[in-house]
């Protein structure tokens, strides 16, 4: 056999190099062998044959485009009965592949028509097209998530997938499956597509990549495409913009922040316009203890610069060795009537001290404020315009940021509406927090016990009394990051931590909420896991499913192995199945399980909210749990988790932490800022997060249907499902008719599931399905309209709606 290379062609990170084999025996053709060669592994090819002329045989050597030194491919002669001989070794110099391309390009444009790209024009596993979606950075590895859409004729069933680096070494590892759907055909009368999602984790710095589909149990290449280095790179910096560059380490914050504050303009105006007719006056608290003069003056300043003007100051001075402070305070006193002295003989600890200065305060409202902090000039004006809006007001907070040593800010925190369930697990409403007057004489005064966490018992305690909690979504406070400030961790104030988790117990016990409280992960958090009520009720498992048995066979097999709470029944809602194998599980599982188990028949036109509410009206139990059939359980105790706070009387529907197969982030709430979007998705799951919000609970205006706990009451309550809304938005819609009777939404990150998302049903991607779900977007956005029209309260306006991925940026 002798073999004759005759033109060379580059295209799509691929080399395409037409051979010429003469002196092939009749009968006879060509087969890649794999063999190794001075310690180097050959390059991963395709031969795609052209035909046979007289003597002459042509075929096109398809391989990677790699910046390889010594790399060779190695070809044999195959006989009819499959043997192998006369193996000749092509070397391949790819610096000098370059140049012949070229030239090939211009001098022989016809011939190279012909031979480029012919591996995806022949009907074979190269007829896939290949596409890196996303690439994420992760502690050690990258995360490529690469999607590949072929005829759906079976090709990819006898395959292994590997990615090598352009030292021909396979360094991909951990590949996930993560979905597939069908496709119509794009030629008319064409096979249908199918398109597969998998991920797979590389080391740092392997530069280019290659993706190698190789068949099942050989080195034989069924497919091989490259990725540069530069295009992986720059798909992961786009992500890391997108899932790590939030607004608390934002760069840029800095010039956010002077774009946003309010001009002299608008000062100069506020200070003409009073708010209430200036009537309302605020009686600000600033305990003093060794407070350093500079600090003090930078304080006062910021005091003295509101431009609204009914307010008081009142120092309370618990440091009396130290003159020049009091000093400074007597200067100031006599510089302003508004500001008032306190002179303590000795340091009570903080609650006491600023139960000093409440004693004395005149206002209508009580504001605290920290003696080293800052305060933006329009802070109390923002207060108090927001009291002439809604003068039921009882308790004000607004966003904040931190005071580098530098002068710099970052560490912004735009907070929230109220949330009660963040709230109990850190003092999130934090600054600058202001109580009526009125009310906070009928809360327990602070004792030494709550030292470090006063301002977080006070603000529990109120939120016990009144529901009128006004958030000023606005950066009108500056905490000032020092050694000794709580601002710096709990190394700073260790007893801070143990005073939080005796004022959230006190909390809890007074509203007869019987809970567990410990330590949280993050500093100052507290995890709160309240008890299952007794007797233990019967939760209903709600599972719409059709065919997938595999799937469904997962997602029950996890709820009876996995879960620690026995309470439960599963009412499968089957939507009109078809395969044996499906009947066949279902019979399997009521012989496995009994009566826990029951299949319900709903044969008709796929609608998930008339499948539920079938489900419900099936069912027993006091609790439902709307459940995917392609989810898994992680979390043992996800059942109790769960129905500890579905079971709260405040509580409508509770929501988990859901995660693709590969560990990352599928939801952790819904943002229904712009287009509704999950927070935080695809984010690893265990990474830092902004403020960490992705693990803590919180209050949110919805979480997704696969995995949701609601209680009957308030099931039956709403009316159930909209069946109007048949697979788009309807558990949106049921979270907002839940908030609409005064019941909360609750995510808990404690609970973590897989969720093999659309695995059963597929991706909406055939133009009769998007547009039932324009339609329905149409539906929820009309009925919910005063919704949109503004910010989600549990996101900010201050940031950007619509981007993909519902994290937070400041530009």
């Amino acid at each position: 056999m002798h073999v004759k290379s005759t033109l060379l062609c580059r295209a799509s990170e691929k080399v395409y190099e037409l051979l010429s084999i003469t002196d092939l025996p009749e009968g006879a053709d060509v087969a890649l062998v794999y063999r190794e060669r001075d310690g180097h592994a050959p390059l991963p090819c395709r031969i795609v044959p052209l035909g046979r002329h007289e003597a002459e045989t042509r075929v096109v050597a398809v391989y990677p485009d790699l910046p390889l030194e010594g790399a060779h491919y190695v070809l044999a002669e195959r006989s009819r009965e499959g043997a192998l001989s006369d193996e000749h070794v092509m070397e391949v110099a790819f610096p000098s592949a370059k140049w012949r391309s070229r030239i090939n390009y211009r001098t022989k444009p016809e011939a190279c028509a012909e031979i480029r790209c012919i591996d995806e024009r022949t009907p074979e596993l190269g007829d896939a097209a290949v596409k890196v979606l996303t690439v994420i950075s992760m502690a050690e590895h990258i995360m490529l998530r690469i999607s590949l859409t072929l005829p759906d004729d079976g090709s990819a069933e006898d395959v292994r997938f590997a990615c090598v680096n352009s030292r021909l070494e396979e360094v991909s590892s951990g590949f996930v499956f993560l979905g597939e759907s069908t496709l119509p055909s794009p030629v008319e009368g064409g096979p249908s597509m199918r398109r597969i999602t998998f991920s797979c984790k590389i080391p740092y710095n392997q530069g280019d990549l290659c993706l190698c589909a190789y068949e099942a149990g050989t080195r034989r290449v069924r497919l091989a495409r490259c990725f540069t280095q530069a295009r992986c790179d720059e798909l992961r910096e786009e992500m890391d913009r997108l899932l790590y560059r939030h607004a608390a380490h934002d760069p840029y914050y800095d010039e956010w922040l002077s774009l946003h504050r309010a001009t002299d303009y608008e000062l100069e105006l506020q200070r003409s316009h009073q708010p209430c007719g200036g009537k309302v006056k605020f009686s600000v608290i600033v305990p003093l203890y060794k407070t350093p003069l500079d600090l003090f003056r930078d304080m006062a300043e910021s005091m003295l610069a509101q431009t609204y003007r009914t307010w008081e100051l009142i120092l309370v001075n618990a440091s009396p060795e130290c003159d020049e402070l009091a000093h400074e305070v007597g200067l100031l006193c006599s510089s302003d009537a508004r500001v008032r002295s306190v002179e303590l003989g000795e340091n009570l600890g903080i609650s006491e001290n600023t139960n000093a200065g409440i004693s004395v305060a005149t206002g209508d409202y009580v504001c605290f404020f920290d003696h080293d902090d800052l305060l933006e000039p329009d802070a109390l004006y923002e207060y108090a315009l927001a009291l002439e809006k809604d003068p039921e007001i009882d308790l004000l907070y607004c966003d904040e940021d931190k005071l580098m040593p530098d002068g710099t800010h970052s560490e912004v925190f735009f907070k929230p509406d109220f949330s009660i369930d963040l709230l109990r697990n850190n003092n999130y409403v934090c600054h600058m927090l202001t109580i009526r007057k009125s009310l906070l004489e009928q809360l327990e005064p602070n004792t030494r016990e709550f030292d470090g966490a006063q301002d977080h018992n006070l603000t529990l305690e109120a939120a016990e009394r009144t529901t009128h909690i006004h958030h000023v979504p606005k950066v009108l406070y500056h905490w000032r990051l020092t050694p000794q400030s709580a601002a710096s961790g709990t190394d700073s104030k260790p007893y801070a931590v143990q005073a939080g988790i005796r004022a959230v117990r006190s909390h809890l016990e007074r509203l007869g909420l019987k809970a567990t409280v410990s330590p949280g992960e993050q500093p100052f958090t507290y995890t709160v896991v309240y008890d299952v009520p007794e007797p233990s009720p019967l939760v209903s498992i709600v599972i719409p499913t059709k065919d997938n048995p595999d799937v469904l066979r997962r997602c029950v097999t996890s709820v009876f192995e996995k879960s620690t709470y026995e309470c439960f029944e599963v009412v499968l809602v089957d939507n009109g199945s078809e395969l044996k194998e499906t009947w066949a599980l279902y019979d399997e599982l009521t012989r496995t399980y009994g009566e826990r188990v029951s299949v319900i028949s709903r044969p008709e036109q796929f609608n998930f909210s008339r499948l539920v509410n079938a489900g419900a009206l099936a069912s027993k139990g006091d609790y439902l749990l709307l459940l995917n059939n392609d989810t898994e359980v992680i979390t043992t105790n996800w059942i109790e988790i769960m129905l500890g706070l579905c079971a709260r009387s405040d509580v409508g529907a509770v929501g988990v932490k859901l995660l693709f197969p590969d560990g990352t982030i599928q939801h952790a709430g819904v943002n229904t800022t712009g287009e509704p979007g999950h927070f935080f998705a695809h984010l690893p799951d265990g990474s830092h997060s902004y403020l960490e919000l992705l693990d803590m609970p919180r209050d949110l205006s919805a979480v997704t249907g696969a995995c949701m706990m609601t209680s009957r009451a308030a099931f039956d309550l709403v009316g159930g499902f909209d069946e109007g809304l048949a697979v788009a938005y309807n558990d949106i819609d049921y979270c907002f008719k839940l908030q609409e009777k005064g019941l909360l939404v609750v995510y808990t990150p404690l609970v973590r599931m897989y969720h093999y998302e659309s695995l059963s049903r597929g991706f909406d991607e055939d133009p009769a399905s998007r547009a039932r779900y324009i339609r329905e977007k149409a539906t929820l956005t009309a009925r919910w309209a005063e919704r949109f029209a503004v910010a989600d309260p549990y996101y900010t306006p201050n940031l950007r709606p619509g981007l993909p991925y519902s994290s937070y940026y400041v530009f």
